[in-house]
């Protein structure tokens, strides 16, 4: 199922529930209803954008930043992760996606398309297919950066 097809209020009201229960929800939002953003926002702490590096990209995100600002929740976002969508973006020939909205990059996804059809074929997470690979390192550089954003817990301390 998709997060489009839940009624308005079930994201909120099972956010809500999650928060109560856990010091960390992470919910991975699709690049397509505003709506189920908003639901999801205004029950968030700090919120991570994930951003392609080319120039479509870029202006979907400062979209997305200029939206946040006009409801309130601009405040939440505690970076950008990165992801290069080219082999060009090693070489630097691409948009610097943080860099043009003012955000910390707080981890690059490098272009690997190869660990991933891997993946898929395997049907396992993307950085289980090469664990010592590039792509895992990427990603678990990208987890202990999230790790040092400092995040409120809904429940305090302990």
């Amino acid at each position: 199922f998709t997060l489009d097809a839940l009624r308005s209020g079930v994201l909120g009201e099972t956010l809500t529930l999650l928060r109560s229960l856990y010091d960390l929800v992470l919910v991975d939002l699709s690049t397509s209803g505003l709506g189920m953003w908003e639901e999801a926002l205004l029950r968030a702490s700090a919120a991570v954008l994930v951003s392609g590096d080319a120039a479509p990209c870029a202006q979907h995100l400062e979209t997305v930043l200029g939206w946040m600002d006009r409801i309130g929740l601009r405040s939440l976002v505690r970076g950008v992760a990165r992801v290069n969508l080219s082999p060009d973006s090693a070489r630097g020939q691409r948009v610097s996606v943080g860099d043009q909205a003012g955000l910390e990059v707080l981890g690059v996804i490098p272009f690997a398309p190869s660990c991933v059809q891997a993946a898929l074929a395997a049907r396992v997470p993307v950085a289980w297919s090469h664990p010592a690979g590039e792509l895992a390192r990427a990603y678990e550089r990208l987890a202990a950066s999230l790790h040092a954003v400092p995040v409120a817990s809904p429940n305090g301390p302990g």
